[in-house]
């Protein structure tokens, strides 16, 4: 569906797939395609447009990996539950406080 004017609009889509029949019918390559593009989603976007993971360039491929891991950490500790904010409150606001105060972060995480 298209959000601007609700149009619905209907696509074909042809999958290629080395499972067997038994493991691969619609709905579980339906399945497994959305689980693949959750992971995009929900880690691989943040990463490249909250924390503009794809603007950095760096030396080496190490610290690559490194600032990487540590970007999915923080992103992790920010959706976990804490103290020092309502689980309603966005991503960006929970990053705006860890910014602001960083050593009680640390301390307060359950």
């Amino acid at each position: 569906m298209v959000l601007k004017t609700g149009q619905i609009r209907e696509a074909t889509h042809y999958q290629i797939t080395s499972l067997g029949p038994e493991r691969a019918d619609a709905r579980q390559l339906l399945e497994l395609s959305r689980g693949h593009w959750a992971i995009e989603n929900r880690l691989f976007w943040v990463k490249d447009d909250s924390f503009f993971e794809d603007r950095h360039v760096l030396g080496s491929h190490r610290a690559g990996c490194v600032l990487s891991l540590l970007r999915a950490a923080a992103i992790n500790l920010l959706r976990g539950r804490s103290r020092l904010w309502a689980d309603t409150l966005p991503l960006t606001g929970r990053a705006q406080w860890v910014a602001a105060y960083p050593a009680a972060t640390l301390n307060d995480f359950y």
